[in-house]
């Protein structure tokens, strides 16, 4: 588990970059946010920490929107089912 407050990234224009949104949580003791930081009225977030995507963080990206998107009952029971044991490893969810 990172040791660090992560980040949903929900709304926030730099979360591609940003550690806090790409670092891999532990499922069950990972703190977050309880509001994404990042600020639009400045287009800045004072808990940003650059990050270079790797191929993990990226495919972790995709499929945190694919669940976001996923809404509740039968479309999110599909999303879980289709995880590959990898995908399922990329979320913490291993």
């Amino acid at each position: 588990m990172p040791d660090i407050t992560m980040c949903s990234g929900e709304g926030c224009p730099i979360k591609r970059e940003c550690y806090r949104y790409h670092a891999r949580p532990t499922a069950m003791r990972q703190s977050w946010f309880t509001q994404v930081p990042f600020d639009h009225d400045t287009g800045s977030c004072e808990h940003y920490w650059f990050r270079e995507a790797d191929a993990d963080s990226l495919r972790r990206a995709e499929l945190m929107e694919e669940m976001r998107a996923a809404s509740v009952g039968e479309e999110r029971k599909k999303f879980f089912d289709k995880l590959t044991d990898d995908e399922r490893s990329l979320l913490g969810l291993d």
